[in-house]
């Protein structure tokens, strides 16, 4: 069926260029990727971990198992997608440093990948992108942090029309093009 509203919030991280197509050229779409390990004894990371400016990141579970990911930039180009299915060679480097650096020997037993979007300026799309449609989005590798903000200050905006929060955290993508 058809629903009436004024106004739509578009809640999407990855792909957000392709759902508003009036943010192709400001927002890119690239594949991120994980594998996690079998439990490991000892600790291996005290803390969650982001290495090489948020391209490589890892942390230890409660039951010690090791999630890793990231190396997208050891992909090249091929990245640059919104393919949400693992591929070999940053699989293959993700393990690599898994086994050397880490010094993780369990078995791998999960591998996946999902999509994410970046900015030019690393800051998310928050904001409306034409009338009455908003967006939020894009969050740069940052979503785990910034979704539910930027979801809450949509609702703001959407609602109230304005948002405190939407003025500290939008990015430059929100704006339209000079």
């Amino acid at each position: 069926g058809r629903i009436r509203c004024d106004r739509v919030v578009v809640a999407v991280d990855g792909g957000l260029e392709s759902v508003l197509p009036e943010l192709a050229g400001r927002v890119r779409t690239a594949r991120a990727q994980m594998l996690a390990t079998a439990p490991v004894p000892g600790v291996v990371a005290v803390r969650p971990v982001y290495a090489r400016w948020g391209y490589d990141y890892w942390q230890q579970l409660p039951d010690g198992s090791v999630a890793i990911g990231g190396f997208r930039d050891r992909g090249g180009e091929a990245e640059w997608t919104a393919a949400a299915e693992p591929t070999r060679p940053v699989q293959e480097e993700i393990e690599r440093f898994l086994r050397s650096m880490l010094r993780v020997t369990a078995p791998v037993t999960h591998r996946w990948a999902g999509a994410i979007a970046f900015t030019p300026d690393g800051m998310p799309v928050l904001g409306e992108v034409r009338p009455g449609v908003l967006a939020a989005g894009a969050y740069s590798g940052t979503g785990n942090v910034l979704g539910a903000i930027c979801g809450h200050a949509a609702v703001e905006l959407a609602l109230d029309g304005r948002s405190e929060t939407a003025a500290l955290v939008a990015g430059s993508a929100a704006r339209p093009p000079a």
